[in-house]
C-alpha cells in the first residue's frame, strides 16, 4: 500500500500521507513551513484520524513540474533558471536544518506555479520516515520530461547529463557553475574532448527523442517562458530582416526572468502603489496581529490581498477555510478600508459578516477575522 495518495477533493487537488502507528510529526518543521518561516515547500493540514494522523498538501493553483515541462519549450537560459530554481529549494534543507530523508525526490511531487515560476518541493515532517528518489534521480527525470529547442546548438543537454553521471555522486559544485554559465552568471566554458567522450550518457535515446525536431512543436508556435509568459512567436518561413553592419551583431534584448530567489511580493512591488508616503496625511503605518501571535503583519501597499495562496496575495493564512483570494485592505483617502472577494466562508469586522465588494472603514483595534482565523487591526 503506497505511504503517498493523490486525490481530488470537490474539485480541489491534494496529496494525502498517512501516518502510521508509532510516526510522530516533527512540530518544529510543521511550524516551520506553515508559518512560511520555511519558504519553498508545500502548505499543508494535519488531520487527526484514530489514534494517528494525515498530512493534507494542497495543489491549488499548483500544476506537477512534469506537466509544465511537457507543454514548455526550454531554451538553454530557461533550463538554467529551472535548474537553479530546483537546487537552491533543495538547498534550503541544509538552512533550516530539514533531513534529506524527509523530501520527496519524485518529480510528479514537485509543484509550480505557473504565474511566477516558484518551485515547491514535498517535504513529510514525520518521524521516521523514508520519503523515496534522489536529487540525482529527480534532475534526470526533468530530461525524460523536458522539450528542448531544437534551433540552439543542444550540446548543453549532453554535458548536464554527463555532470549529472560523474561518478555515484555527482559533483554539486561543478553542476553550479554550469547552472551559472547557462543563466549568464559566468561565462560558457567548453568541457575538453577528452573528458567529454569518456563520460558515460545516461538515457541518450530518451533525451535525443524529447529534443528531436520531428516531434517539436511547428516553428510558428510560441515558447514559454518560465514565468508563465509566451514569446514572440516566429514564423516558420520568414527571414531575418536586413540591417546595418553595425547593428547585425547585436544581441536582441532579453526580457529577466523573475530570479529563483525573488519572492512573489517582491517581483509585484514595482506595480504596486506602496502605502507609506502614498497619500499625504495618512497614517504612518499600520498593520495586522493574529491572536495569540506578537509578530506584525506591516500593511505596505494597497491594495492589500489576503487568502490562502503566496501568489498574488500580501499576507498568506495557509488554511483551507481561507480562500485562495480572501479579502483586501485599501487606503483611499487617509482612511483604511476592508473588502471581502467574494470568500466562501466570509470575511468579519467586529464579528459581523461583511458584503462581498462592500468597503468597511477599519479603525484601530478593530477585530477582523478571515473564516476562522482572527487579527487585529492597529494603525498609528
Amino acid at each position: 500500500m503506497k505511504k503517498l495518495k493523490r486525490i481530488n477533493n470537490d474539485g480541489l487537488e491534494q496529496i494525502v500521507i498517512k501516518a502510521r502507528s508509532g510516526q510522530q510529526l516533527n512540530q518544529r518543521e510543521a511550524q516551520m513551513i506553515n508559518d512560511g518561516s520555511a519558504d519553498g515547500f508545500l502548505l499543508f493540514d494535519v488531520v487527526p484520524k484514530g489514534s494517528t494522523f494525515r498530512l493534507v498538501y494542497s495543489l491549488y493553483d499548483l500544476v506537477p513540474l512534469t506537466e509544465f515541462l511537457q507543454t514548455t519549450v526550454l531554451s538553454s537560459r530557461m533550463f538554467g533558471m529551472l535548474l537553479r530554481t530546483v537546487l537552491d529549494a533543495v538547498k534550503r534543507l541544509d538552512t533550516y536544518r530539514f533531513s534529506k530523508d524527509l523530501l520527496q525526490f519524485d518529480l510528479s511531487c514537485v509543484m509550480m506555479a505557473p504565474g511566477s515560476g516558484q518551485i515547491y518541493l514535498l517535504y513529510i515532517p514525520i518521524q521516521p520516515y523514508a520519503a523515496e528518489g534522489t536529487l540525482k534521480e529527480m534532475l534526470l527525470d526533468i530530461l525524460r520530461y523536458a522539450s528542448f529547442d531544437p534551433r540552439e546548438d543542444l550540446s548543453y543537454v549532453q554535458n548536464f547529463i554527463r555532470i549529472i553521471n560523474d561518478g555515484v555522486v555527482f559533483s554539486a559544485f561543478t553542476l553550479d557553475a554550469y547552472v551559472d554559465a547557462l543563466t549568464g552568471v559566468t561565462p560558457v566554458a567548453q568541457p575538453a574532448q577528452a573528458a567529454a567522450a569518456a563520460a558515460p550518457v545516461y538515457a541518450a535515446e530518451p533525451v535525443a527523442h524529447r529534443y528531436d525536431p520531428a516531434v517539436q512543436p511547428r516553428p510558428d508556435e510560441p515558447v514559454l517562458d518560465l514565468t508563465g509568459g509566451a514569446a514572440e512567436a516566429r514564423p516558420a518561413e520568414a527571414e531575418a530582416p536586413s540591417a546595418p553592419p553595425a547593428e547585425a551583431s547585436s544581441p536582441a534584448p532579453v526580457a529577466e526572468p523573475i530570479p529563483a530567489s525573488l519572492t512573489v511580493s517582491e517581483a509585484f512591488e514595482e506595480d504596486a502603489a506602496t502605502v507609506c508616503g502614498a497619500t499625504p496625511g495618512a497614517p504612518q503605518s499600520a498593520w495586522l496581529e493574529r491572536r495569540g501571535d506578537p509578530r506584525r503583519y506591516e500593511i505596505l501597499r494597497s491594495p492589500y490581498r489576503i487568502g490562502k495562496m503566496r501568489e498574488g496575495n500580501e499576507q498568506q493564512i495557509p488554511h483551507n477555510t481561507v480562500s485562495r483570494k480572501h479579502a483586501e485592505i485599501l487606503l483611499e483617502k487617509d482612511r483604511y478600508y476592508l473588502v471581502d472577494l467574494n470568500s466562501t466562508n466570509g470575511t468579519y469586522l467586529d464579528g459581523r459578516r461583511i458584503e462581498f465588494g462592500v468597503k468597511e472603514e477599519l479603525q484601530s483595534g478593530v477585530t477582523v477575522r478571515f473564516a476562522n482565523e482572527e487579527f487585529v487591526f492597529y494603525t498609528e
